[in-house]
């Protein structure tokens, strides 16, 4: 039904289906689940996954937030919820090719007949849009899809694109993209801001991350929904022999630092890897980036050789200092100093300074040096050299502030192959100690983790920020934030978990806070001084007030409220059939058909011309089961121009 209402209610469930597929991270398809489409998207235990958004996000009102969805779909029973819901997206030629896949464990007629789809033995097939004949869908295509629902799912929500296969089909479209980025980015004449970047670098670097999207054979986005845990997994397997390939698989045979074991509530660690391979892809993506931002890329590269990119370490920080500490694994040997002194230290230094000029740029305002040296020492007769780590604050004003510093000290020195950082000479002795134990050991799986405990963060995360941004209560109890990366023989895959108890307590406690009441000002004002802002007036005696309000709760599912709002619209001004057409629709949807089509009948002898309004009585007669009396509706308002009653129509014809 193409109108406002039904518009509106349907908003609601894409936004939740585009955040889960937007806010997951890459993840690749086994060829397996779809041997020859572009792009395919699979729903897993549906029923189980709805039941679970209900019970996460509760109603005021009781009403379940996904019982537009359910409406929409006939229920979910009858969904297999043994194999995935499964929509796929290709081309035939120059022609988009899209369809689904719904298995069943009973047919459902209702669906079917709404969606215009065809009837396999176990499953319906339609095509996307619905309503378009699902004759023209290869059965090579079909057949892809059946294999996808049926293979083992590894999220409860996926998006699996053959990216490399999609580059060929669409080359045209991705040069082109390229050109019209040059374009938006004007001629090559220098431009105020100091990083924007010309339209030939903005060329240069959009190519080479093109050329590198190249090298990738699958993607995968993926979110896994259960009662006891939250995850974003992701995966990607690179084109055989290609860059991406060897930077996808472990060079290392052995690991250092299997002994290391830092007690702090952050906690990281990585095996080696291909740190020049990794420096050089970086560069060619986002090189000319960096340089416009002062900073010398070729810099990070010529420091980042001399590690082997294994490392672990620990953190904790609060409100004003910060306690850091890492075992960084080294090429070779350098116990003499000479590191430190000669390339750690100007390295790290300048690269401060560039950092905070930079800052300055943007701000307006002087920014010190992120790193400066503080007093060395010596510890067993290694030499110690000191530095003091500063960061800017977000300000109460907003930006960045330069006088609320969050600071945290670097003690640092080598013993063998490991660089060590402590915060203090104490804690930097018993490292050294420690390192002198750590030897040759199989490499860990998996190749990186990092473990947060999600109650010190996000207690210091809110005291770092400016007054009016601040939560305000306790932290409530929280576990631990996991995430995994693992890589070999070409593919990669990362895992974030969290504890799904701990995300329903993080959403209570952000939930409950109030919101920012004043934004400081150039003179702050006194407590006393600090109104709450008046809350705008209710004409409760204006109809329209009451439409709005009932088509408000009817977006969300609450048809129950929706009748009451309408018929005190009614009440305040008979005279609007908009007004009770809608009480119709949401009576239908309760199920109260006499209601509904006493309702809707009032809206039509106030204005007969309106076409949506018999498609909407055909719609009640439908779900009442007068088939007979629905299609008699759906071809009057066919006839006076409705679309969907039109394509309804049609497809009983085929």
């Amino acid at each position: 039904m193409k109108n406002d209402r039904m518009v509106r209610r349907c908003v609601p469930i894409c936004l939740v289906v585009c955040c889960i597929l937007i806010h997951a991270v890459p993840m690749a398809a086994a060829a397996a689940e779809a041997p020859s489409i572009g792009l395919v998207l699979k729903i897993a235990r549906l029923g189980e996954t709805l039941d679970f958004i209900d019970g996460f996000y509760q109603t005021g009102d009781g009403t379940a937030p996904t019982g537009m969805l359910r409406s929409l779909l006939f229920g979910t029973a009858w969904i297999d919820p043994t194999r995935a819901i499964v929509a796929g997206f290709d081309k035939k030629g120059d022609q988009p090719l899209m369809a689904a896949l719904v298995p069943f464990r009973q047919p459902n007629s209702n669906f079917k007949n709404a969606y215009g789809a065809m009837e396999r033995d176990s499953y319906y097939l339609l095509q996307l849009p619905p309503g378009r004949s699902a004759a023209v869908i290869p059965q090579t295509f079909e057949s892809a899809l059946a294999a996808a629902a049926l293979q083992p799912p590894r999220t409860t929500v996926s998006a699996s694109l053959r990216v490399r296969q999609l580059m060929e089909q669409n080359r045209g479209v991705v040069a082109a993209f390229l050109e019209q980025a040059v374009q938006a980015a004007g001629p090559a004449a220098p431009s105020p801001h100091p990083m924007a970047l010309s339209s030939e670098e903005i060329k240069d670097m959009l190519t080479n991350i093109v050329g590198t999207l190249e090298q990738l054979e699958t993607l995968m986005f993926g979110v896994d929904i259960h009662q006891e845990h939250f995850a974003v997994a992701t995966e990607a397997s690179a084109v055989a022999g290609s860059t991406l390939a060897g930077l996808f698989s472990r060079p290392a045979r052995h690991a250092y630092l299997n002994a290391y074991q830092p007690d702090y509530p952050i906690v990281f660690r990585s095996g080696a890897y291909d740190v020049d391979g990794m420096m050089a892809l970086l560069d060619a993506c986002f090189g000319r980036l960096y340089a416009k931002m002062g900073i010398d890329f070729a810099q990070f590269t010529d420091i980042s050789r001399h590690f082997t990119g294994e490392v672990a370490g620990g953190m904790t920080f609060g409100q004003e200092k910060m306690a850091f500490e890492s075992v960084v694994v080294m090429r070779r040997e350098n116990n003499t100093g000479a590191f430190l002194t000669k390339t750690y230290l100007p390295w790290i230094l300048g690269y401060g300074e560039k950092m905070s000029q930079m800052m300055q740029q943007q701000l307006g305002t002087p920014v010190p040096p992120l790193f400066s040296r503080t007093a060395d020492s010596s510890i067993d007769g290694r030499k110690v050299v000191g530095l003091r780590a500063m960061v800017p604050l977000i300000s109460n004003e907003g930006g960045l502030a330069t006088d609320n510093i969050l600071a945290y000290e670097m003690r640092t020195t080598t013993r063998g192959n490991l660089l060590l950082i402590a915060p203090d000479d104490e804690r930097l002795a018993r490292l050294i100690r420690a390192a002198g134990s750590f030897s040759r050991g199989p490499v860990p799986d998996p190749f990186m983790q990092v473990d947060i405990d999600l109650g010190v963060y996000v207690a210091a995360v809110n005291a770092m920020m400016p007054d009016h941004l601040r939560r305000p209560g306790d932290i409530p109890p929280l576990g631990t934030l996991k995430v995994t990366m693992d890589m070999g023989a070409g593919s990669v895959r990362t895992e974030t978990a969290v504890q799904t108890a701990d995300l329903m307590r993080l959403a209570a406690y952000f939930t409950d806070a109030p919101q920012p009441v004043l934004l400081r000002e150039e003179k702050p004002r006194a407590a006393a001084e600090i109104q709450p802002p008046e809350t705008p007036a209710v004409d409760e005696t204006d109809p329209a007030y009451w439409f709005d309000k009932g088509g408000l709760v009817a977006t969300y599912g609450n048809d129950k409220a929706a009748v009451e709002y309408y018929k005190k619209a009614i009440a305040l001004d008979p005279q609007k059939s908009e007004y009770y057409f809608n009480l119709g629709i949401s009576c239908g949807e309760l199920g109260r058909y006499a209601e509904a089509i006493e309702a809707v009948d009032r809206a039509i002898a106030m204005n007969a011309e309106k076409g949506v309004y018999y498609y909407g009585r055909g719609r009640v007669y439908l779900l009442s089961g007068d088939r007979e009396k629905a299609l008699a509706d759906f071809e009057i308002a066919a006839e006076k121009g409705n679309a969907d009653a039109a394509a309804y129509l049609a497809r009983q014809v085929r």
